[in-house]
């Protein structure tokens, strides 16, 4: 099942939030640096949680001062250099997956999420001569109720 929310709009494009679900587990994603707002699972009582960290004003995602959920050039990254890649994608719905794609020129970025029954699969392409990532924060207690030292993750 898929939901999309108008957030805002950024630089006169509308700036969405895209939220994949299979039945127990969302991931959520913004048009606007493909970047993860929310990873939402059940916790050892069955209740779903968001397990990332995100910023609540999603006019924070313009400048994303704390990479929350972000793509970035990894090369760039381990050198500190402008990493951080918030672009403005478009969405195409696939099978169980979510495809968001920068286009410049002959340059594109893609990124594939897929939501099987209990895994993200998270697939980057691009013909730009760059290695893709995510910076990603968990708090596997859900919506930073407490801290991370002693988290379990099997």
């Amino acid at each position: 099942m898929l939901e999309v929310r108008y957030i805002y709009h950024f630089d006169n494009k509308p700036v969405n939030e895209y939220t994949l679900k299979n039945g127990r587990f969302q991931i959520s994603i913004l048009n606007l640096g493909a970047a993860i707002t929310k990873i939402i699972v059940p916790n050892q009582h069955d209740k779903l949680e968001n397990i990332t960290l995100r910023y609540h004003d999603y006019k924070l995602y313009i400048d994303n001062k704390y990479n929350l959920g972000c793509l970035i050039d990894i090369d760039k990254f381990i050198n500190n250099v402008d990493y951080v890649l918030n672009y403005y994608f478009d969405c195409e719905v696939l099978e169980n997956a979510l495809k968001f794609t920068y286009s410049k020129d002959d340059n594109y970025i893609s990124v594939i999420y897929t939501l099987n029954d209990y895994e993200l699969l998270i697939e980057y392409q691009n013909n730009l001569q760059v290695n893709l990532g995510h910076i990603i924060f968990f708090n596997l207690s859900g919506n930073v109720k407490e801290n991370i030292n002693n988290h379990l993750l099997k």
